[in-house]
């Protein structure tokens, strides 16, 4: 930790990352010593090295924030949605959700579209998750009357906005661009 510390500190990339390697494998023989099996905390630790080389490769280059900060997002997001899926303990919809609303509030903050989308995405998929186990006993023609009342808003709002479902998809990707840094 402190080769990490000092590679930060000092500015130093390569020492920085190779002391974020040499934690990363120590917390792997620490998560082997305690007999763990989830993915997504295995994969804890290469999400903030990514995010970290990310941060570094985004202040040098600009590139953009689905390029640097949405894989952090989903490495460790998507493994902790499909432990949860196969039946794991609540604690990884906790984490998946946590790390969406944390992408969003940052997001949010710097103008980022790529990680607020993923972690948007995180959110609604762990809602669902959670709120579909309680409510899977409802009827079937609950589901149609939601999905129906669903495509009348829709084409509602489609001809509210004058246009058609491709002009209005245009004007969702280009909302989904970066803001210039």
């Amino acid at each position: 930790m402190s080769t990490l510390a000092i590679g930060l500190a000092s500015k130093r990339w390569p020492l920085a990352h190779t002391g974020s390697a040499v934690a990363t494998v120590g917390t792997w023989s620490l998560l082997a010593g305690l007999d763990s099996t989830a993915l997504d905390l295995w994969l804890l630790p290469v999400a903030v090295q990514l995010l970290l080389a990310g941060h570094a490769v985004r202040r040098r280059v600009g590139a953009s924030s689905w390029l640097v900060y949405a894989p952090p997002v989903a490495v460790v997001g998507v493994p902790a949605v499909l432990e949860r899926l196969v039946g794991g303990s609540g604690w990884h919809g906790v984490l998946a959700g946590s790390i969406g609303v944390g992408a969003v509030v940052v997001s949010a903050t710097y103008g980022l579209r790529g990680p607020m989308t993923v972690g948007a995405g995180l959110v609604v998929v762990v809602v669902a998750i959670e709120t579909l186990a309680v409510i899977a006993g409802l009827p079937t023609w609950v589901w149609l009357t939601i999905g129906g009342v669903v495509l009348l808003l829709a084409a509602a709002v489609i001809e509210r906005a004058d246009g058609s479902p491709s002009e209005l998809a245009r004007r969702v990707a280009a909302g989904l661009r970066d803001r210039p840094s």
